[in-house]
């Protein structure tokens, strides 16, 4: 039997076939595919069932100002797909009139889709042919050809296997059933080879060597900093990111202290957050200032406690605002 109409009956049987995102529609697929980079399903789902009822079609998505995208993509991260989402929406609904291009070469050159992202919309939303190269799916044909998962290898041999064969139609349970094989059975650490359906020919089992690829060892970098988090008229000052750098157009407090003043400083327990490739260590200051006092920063605003969640912010300053400017009651502010 040959290797892809191996996978399509597994998948049929064993795979996942009840995800919030398995539709024939474009928008939803490719939603789910930006989610998907560098975030596991399980904390996707929630993520991308808000997302939708927020923004359930592209022309919605296009015409929102990049703060609401921001503030429903917050606690996921990597925020710049959420600003790739928004720009890729407004080209969709102003060059190709709301309809998702169907061909890769179109795909491609919108923001925030690469190869296997243009191969999986490819092949999920309209089955056609097109190679999804996400983590699971380079593992299971690395050991299936017992090569390592390197860049090397998968230009050498990943790739023309999956151009080899892949079926000649039915892309769309193929595509998805080499996403479950890796996911469920084909797993990093003790695969369960006696579930797979491609056991018999895996030469990675025939062997008995699964051959382990080389981690690139990363050595967080480390920031330290205060938070001054101004507070005055039941408003507390918020100060915009720049479009580059950590946490790009997002909202957060000021980290330079902009007020002289006498009053009070609240001296909160400083918090580590971690980011995949660095640790902040921050140390928050809750600074009441008198009614009259203002700054030149044209940068920052002021805004009520209880509307800083609809803005654009990342976790840990909406995690401060849930946790410490609410409880009035506890005299933090």
């Amino acid at each position: 039997m040959k290797f892809s109409k191996r996978i399509i009956e597994w998948q049929a049987l064993h795979g996942r076939n009840n995800l919030p995102w398995q539709t024939n529609d474009p928008y939803k697929v490719w939603v789910s595919e930006i989610m998907l980079q560098q975030t596991q399903v399980s904390t996707v789902i929630p993520f991308y069932e808000n997302f939708m009822k927020s923004f359930p079609d592209v022309l919605t998505l296009s015409k929102a100002n990049l703060d609401e995208v921001l503030n429903n993509w917050a606690g996921l991260g990597f925020y710049r797909r959420a600003r790739n989402l928004h720009e890729t929406a407004k080209i969709i609904t102003d060059k190709y009139h709301q309809v998702f291009p169907d061909n890769y070469e179109d795909l491609v050159a919108l923001p925030g889709i690469g190869e296997s992202t243009a191969g999986a919309i490819l092949a999920l939303a309209f089955n056609k042919k097109g190679t999804i190269l996400d983590g699971n799916v380079k593992r299971v044909v690395s050991r299936y050809l017992n090569v390592e998962n390197n860049p090397r290898e998968l230009k050498k041999s990943i790739k023309p296997f999956l151009y080899q064969n892949s079926p000649k139609a039915n892309y769309q349970s193929f595509g998805q059933g080499m996403m479950d094989l890796g996911s469920l059975i084909c797993v990093k650490e003790k695969p369960k080879c006696d579930l797979c359906p491609i056991q018999k020919t895996c030469l990675s089992f025939k062997k008995q060597d699964f051959i382990k690829t080389k981690k690139n060892t990363v050595t967080k970098t480390q920031e330290s900093f205060h938070w001054f988090i101004y507070h005055k008229n039941n408003k507390v000052m918020l100060c915009k990111n720049p479009d580059e750098g950590i946490w790009p157009n997002l909202w957060v407090f000021p980290k330079r202290e902009l007020f002289q003043t006498k009053q009070n400083i609240n001296e909160l327990p400083s918090f580590k957050h971690s980011l995949s490739h660095k640790d902040f260590h921050i140390s928050p200051r809750i600074i009441n200032i008198p009614d009259d006092m203002e700054t030149d920063d044209k940068k920052t605003i002021w805004i009520e406690k209880n509307k800083i969640a609809k803005l654009g912010a990342p976790k840990p300053v909406l995690d401060i605002v849930k946790k410490i400017l609410n409880q009035n009651d506890k005299g933090l502010l």
